[in-house]
């Protein structure tokens, strides 16, 4: 019996779905690369603020160049930050997401 799910949610976010559970938890992947503040906090806010709410966002800086206050800073029990050692581009990135959701 498979108890998860794999899926495409828009663009470059990818989910995972346990089918186990009566309400299951949804693991947005949302891969970042010296991604503007503004740019962030839209897409966590959209995210978060969503009617379906047992949601975990994993956010993987791909190695930027800056530092970001808006992911490391963020509060929000929700939401797991990776950063990669180095620059793994968008599928790497999308690759790390998912296997640590």
């Amino acid at each position: 019996m498979v108890d998860s799910a794999v899926f495409v949610i828009s663009g470059s976010r990818i989910g995972r779905c346990s089918l186990a559970m009566n309400r299951p938890l949804v693991s947005v992947i949302m891969p970042t690369f010296n991604t503007r503040e503004d740019f962030l906090k839209a897409s966590i806010g959209s995210i978060l603020h969503q009617t379906y709410t047992n949601i975990e966002l994993v956010i993987i800086d791909d190695c930027s160049e800056t530092y970001s206050d808006t992911l490391y800073c963020n509060p929000d029990p929700r939401i797991r930050v990776i950063r990669n050692p180095q620059n793994l581009g968008v599928a790497g990135s999308l690759n790390v997401g998912i296997d640590s959701s």
